[in-house]
């Protein structure tokens, strides 16, 4: 059951949506040799959610799909 205002986005595969998985890759592994700090990530292509991870708080090394 949704709240109102509440609005459900679909997760399909990078590829669907027109993105190669290998760029959401390169993407994550430049977030790591640049050691920038996150928390997670979600991306958005047409109202679908093509990719979506987040870091575990104490390993910010290690990311949890």
């Amino acid at each position: 059951m949704m709240n109102s205002g509440e609005v459900f986005l679909p997760a399909l595969s990078p590829e669907s949506v027109g993105i190669p998985s290998s760029a959401i890759l390169n993407f994550l592994e430049r977030i790591d040799r640049e050691q920038l700090c996150m928390h997670g990530f979600l991306l958005l292509r047409r109202g679908q959610i093509a990719a979506e991870g987040y870091w575990v708080d104490d390993e910010s090394s290690r990311m949890v799909p």
